[in-house]
């Protein structure tokens, strides 16, 4: 995550988790990050 730019979101990317009793925090990773085509071309609006 990167937080040094204030007109861009941190990040983009989005890991899909799923609900596991026996792990730590009750979930684990079911897919890495990946970056939607729809994300990654956004324009954050400013003000």
């Amino acid at each position: 995550m990167d937080f040094t730019m204030f007109d861009k979101p941190a990040s983009r990317a989005s890991f899909i988790v799923k609900p596991d009793m026996d792990a730590l925090g009750g979930a684990v990773i079911f897919k890495e990050a990946a970056v939607s085509d729809l994300a990654k071309d956004y324009p954050v609006p400013i003000g």
